[in-house]
């Protein structure tokens, strides 16, 4: 394949009987749609490991039940690192052994604070790994080497999480990421980016508020799930622009962000949205390779309209039910 294509990619498991693979979590997404769609359970498949980004727990269990003989995982590492966790799970996710492997064989992992010291279970700092794997240093470039590699071997990867008490290994966010509210508090988007993901009504998400009086969103509508929905009720959109900007769609998003969200602290809790009619991707410039967002792009490209979302001065506050 010259581009990645889910159809395609059915057809070439099924007709060169391939076994493995290793990709990034839209691609999983997108074969399991392509092969429902062509009634295939892809037998020949046995392991497909996932991973690049956020990997929901459902996901994962999806593929276990629709594939036929293959054992999906979330595998964890960097290019520095290439495996630190096999089947790693994310916050919120009801998380048991069944469900993870943990912390792979031979390699140690810790969790440091601010100030480099190692802290106790459960308390969320930087993820530290050391182990065989662990590469010896950037090429002819010491200085950057010694930022993120110490003397005794620890690599720090920049990803923020947790072990729980029996040493499985919790991801939150990467540290970069990590937004600082104008008020001093810091908020973790991605947990609260795959809480909006896993409505059917959302592709994807986007949370936003560095530095701001509070946290707004950037949303993309499912075209198909929520076209299914309005045609219940007899609306019809020409184009996901029109569906973008339909005062429904608003209506019927805005909820599902409340019934999703109603958990989180009130610095954490989405004040405002925007609904975009484009999902990210590579093309378009808003993702990675591995398909990981490039917020500081997303950011420039969509600056008016988050400058809009913020276009008072003062806070939003929730109205008060008597």
């Amino acid at each position: 394949m010259e581009r990645w294509n889910a159809e395609e990619a059915v057809d070439l498991i099924d007709r060169h009987g391939l076994a493995m693979t290793i990709s990034a979590t839209t691609f999983l997404q997108e074969l399991l749609d392509a092969a429902e769609r062509k009634g295939t359970r892809l037998p020949s498949l046995k392991v497909f490991a996932c991973g690049g980004a956020s990997v929901p727990l459902a996901l994962v269990r999806r593929a276990n039940s629709s594939l036929e003989n293959c054992r999906a995982f979330r595998v964890y590492g960097a290019t520095e690192v290439p495996l630190i966790g096999r089947g790693c799970v994310d916050p919120g996710d009801d998380a048991t052994a069944a469900d993870t492997d943990g912390i792979i064989v031979d390699f140690e992992v810790r969790i440091t604070g601010d100030r480099g010291d190692q802290v106790p279970d459960g308390v969320e700092g930087e993820i530290l790994a050391r182990g065989p794997c662990v590469m010896q240093g950037y090429y002819k470039n010491p200085a950057a080497t010694r930022e993120v590699l110490s003397t005794d071997g620890w690599f720090s990867t920049g990803d923020i999480g947790y072990l729980d008490d029996d040493g499985y290994l919790f991801i939150t966010d990467r540290k970069k990421d990590l937004i600082k509210t104008a008020a001093g508090k810091f908020v973790a988007p991605q947990p609260i980016e795959n809480l909006l993901k896993s409505s059917p009504y959302l592709l994807n998400a986007m949370v936003v508020g560095d530095e701001r009086k509070y946290v707004v969103a950037l949303l993309v509508p499912n075209p198909v799930t929520i076209s299914a929905k309005a045609a219940d009720e007899g609306i019809k959109f020409g184009s996901n622009a029109e569906m973008a900007s339909s005062a429904w769609v608003h209506a019927l998003i805005e909820l599902e962000m409340r019934r999703l969200t109603a958990h989180l602290a009130q610095y954490e809790s989405i004040k405002r949205f925007a609904l975009l009619p484009e999902d990210f991707t590579f093309d378009n410039g808003s993702l990675t390779f591995t398909l990981k967002l490039k917020r500081r792009n997303v950011e420039r490209h969509y600056r008016k309209i988050i400058d809009e979302l913020y276009s008072d001065t003062a806070e939003p506050r929730p109205m008060l039910q008597d």
